[in-house]
């Protein structure tokens, strides 16, 4: 994991590299897989952004970084100098400004979709700066949404195959091998679960977007 404060990747090439050398080898090439995944809470009780996490008895947030970018555009107070004390969130908000036009206030999820095409962004440069020339990898894009009953969802953005200096684009693939699923019939499986796992016998108040299904 070189995952830095908000899902940035800020390791550069000597970091990516530093951790191909330590990967195994097949038929003497180097194989990867790539992760790119801001995330963001939704679908609880309270805005977007909040989630009960278990153990902890009061709601906390998803992505604390990020919401608290979004908090200094909304006040029109920020600096977008390098903090030597505050190194990754300063690279961060320069990060997800540039993606901003001039004027632009948006909101969390916004910001969160900046994030994602920036982490993308910084993930394709470095790997083909630092990935040896005979390796094959798969970049994954997507966004890692934290929603109710302590149940992730992902968002996806991109998966592109990389190999012999050549680019393939596999989300049709993807939408092809997911095209049968239905999030409607499995959000009314997990509720009903849940009131079943739970006792309630129906009147259970369910959480989040789950109240909306049965």
């Amino acid at each position: 994991n070189i995952a830095s404060l908000g899902g940035f990747v800020f390791c550069g090439k000597t970091g990516f590299g530093a951790g191909m050398a330590h990967s195994p080898q097949a038929d003497g090439k180097e194989r990867y897989i790539m992760w790119v995944a801001p995330h963001i809470a939704f679908g609880t009780d309270g805005p977007v952004g909040k989630i009960w996490r278990p153990g902890r008895e009061t709601i906390s947030s998803a992505c604390g970084a990020l919401i608290a970018l979004n908090n200094e555009i909304d006040s029109a107070q920020m600096s977008v100098s390098l903090d030597p004390a505050d190194t990754e969130m300063s690279l961060l908000r320069q990060q997800v400004l540039g993606k901003l036009t001039y004027g632009q206030q948006p909101n969390l999820i916004g910001i969160t979709y900046a994030a994602h095409d920036c982490i993308l962004d910084q993930v394709r440069t470095t790997a083909q700066l630092a990935a040896p020339k005979t390796s094959e990898y798969i970049i994954i894009s997507g966004i890692q949404i934290h929603g109710a009953l302590n149940k992730n969802f992902w968002w996806p953005g991109t998966i592109t195959h990389y190999a012999n200096g050549v680019e393939t684009d596999l989300s049709l693939n993807y939408e092809n091998v997911v095209s049968d699923y239905k999030l409607s019939n499995w959000l009314q499986a997990e509720a009903l679960a849940y009131l079943q796992q739970t006792g309630s016998g129906g009147k259970s108040r369910l959480p989040g977007f789950f109240a909306d299904v049965l």
